[in-house]
């Protein structure tokens, strides 16, 4: 599901873990390191290029001259919703920044008679004239998201499979569009006996849906997008989904936007019990070795429709995106900070993701570092420290912050992350 970010002047910031058992050491040590290492003039690399990546949705009636420009000189990848009228807007992207990456969105599971539908060329009329194409509750009706409001489709169905296929192969031969961004692309359905007081996203409760169709879920949507990706070829087909395994070997990549500060999140939470930060950076640098794409989406929930100050921003900006630094693997793997609608004015972009550049590229792994966690460049070094406690730690050399000062030790406050550069 998704969503809404800065131009500030970024200061580090920092984080800590709280535990009562060892830190693991590199939980990454599976991922047979040996084979994407390059031994350069007697430095092991491990190729990493920073990628910026922006939701741009609300511009279905065209991109204005300026935002075009903005989001091609600043970004590297674009999601953003298709319509007639916003075709002018990507053509002129695309001149500015021809290495620009443009997505745009279509829900794989849902649809309804919205405006948007209406104006992506995604035609309601002829969907509701086949209602097995649509999932049903035990009472014969259509099953609807109680929070979005679109109806639950059949990803097992033939018809619906073809009509998802056949629309993106129309905008994708017709425009200068890259591929597609398959939103809520989930690897289980909540039905049967899947506890409500879990997770109950239907206008009926879970019982009132046929387990059955739970249990075929998986299979179906895998067939979903492997059908999908077949009749769309070399073009991009990247999905929103939680599945690391089949779902993204059948397509180009996914997004993750449960990484260690969903945006939904406000400033405060970090949900320690269920957030393992080891995890979710493996995760991501599980699917960047299969060098599949990967939209790595953060923020807090203050970014929409309040108005965050600068130190809030930075505070989760630095932790999310030196987190990203540790997972950095290859050349698709892109950071998200909220998005161009964001409160605090950014538009998406913060000089950080240009200025941490200058590291160059990770030299080792994500490991240990004292009582938090680190990982070396080239020209630096990136601290995450994902704990509930502060810890002091002394550097194994002079560093420059990103404001300048040199230091040899820092307080890494919890839940925060920091870039210094090497002396």
């Amino acid at each position: 599901m998704r969503k809404n970010t800065i131009l500030l002047f970024v200061v580090s910031a920092v984080a800590c873990l709280v535990t009562t058992q060892p830190l693991p050491l590199v939980a990454s040590s599976s991922l047979n390191a040996s084979s994407r290492q390059i031994t350069l003039t007697g430095t092991i690399i491990y190729p990493g290029r920073i990628i910026k990546y922006i939701v741009a949705y609300g511009f279905s009636g065209g991109f204005p001259n300026d935002t075009a420009d903005f989001i091609a000189n600043h970004f590297d990848l674009v999601d953003a919703h298709y319509s007639e009228q916003s075709i002018y807007g990507f053509r002129r992207m695309k001149s500015r920044n021809t290495d620009l990456i443009i997505i745009v969105y279509r829900n794989a599971m849902g649809t309804d008679a919205d405006a948007s539908g209406q104006l992506e060329g995604f035609n309601w009329e002829v969907v509701n004239q086949h209602e097995d194409w649509f999932v049903h509750d035990k009472n014969g009706n259509r099953v609807r998201n109680k929070f979005w409001g679109w109806y639950l489709m059949d990803v097992g169905s033939a018809g619906w499979r073809e009509f998802y296929a056949n629309w993106c192969l129309r905008i994708l031969t017709e425009t200068s569009i890259d591929g597609i961004f398959a939103d809520d692309v989930w690897d289980s359905l909540p039905c049967g006996d899947f506890l409500d007081s879990w997770w109950n996203p239907w206008t009926v409760t879970n019982v009132h849906i046929d387990k059955a169709i739970g249990d075929r879920w998986y299979n179906d949507m895998l067939g979903f997008i492997t059908y999908v990706k077949q009749r769309i070829g070399n073009k991009l087909l990247i999905v929103n989904t939680g599945d690391n395994n089949g779902y993204v070997d059948a397509c180009d990549g996914k997004m993750d936007e449960e990484f260690i500060h969903p945006d939904w999140y406000s400033y405060s939470e970090f949900h320690d019990e269920y957030i393992h930060w080891t995890e979710k950076v493996d995760r991501i640098r599980t699917t960047s070795v299969k060098n599949r794409y990967v939209m790595i989406d953060a923020g807090f929930s203050e970014l929409y429709g309040q108005e965050p100050t600068s130190e809030m921003v930075n505070r989760i900006l630095m932790y999310c995106f030196s987190s990203y630094l540790m997972a950095l693997e290859g050349s698709r793997t892109s950071f998200g900070f909220g998005d161009y609608w964001s409160s605090d004015n950014s538009k998406g972009y913060y000089s950080i993701f240009d200025q941490a550049k200058a590291l160059g590229s990770p030299i080792d792994e994500y490991h240990v570092y004292q009582s938090i966690y680190a990982r070396d460049f080239a020209n630096g070094k990136v601290l995450v420290n994902p704990s509930n406690s502060s810890y002091y730690v002394l550097l194994d050399q002079d560093y420059r912050t990103l404001n300048g000062d040199i230091i040899s030790n820092i307080t890494l406050d919890n839940h925060t992350g920091t870039i210094l550069f090497g002396e």
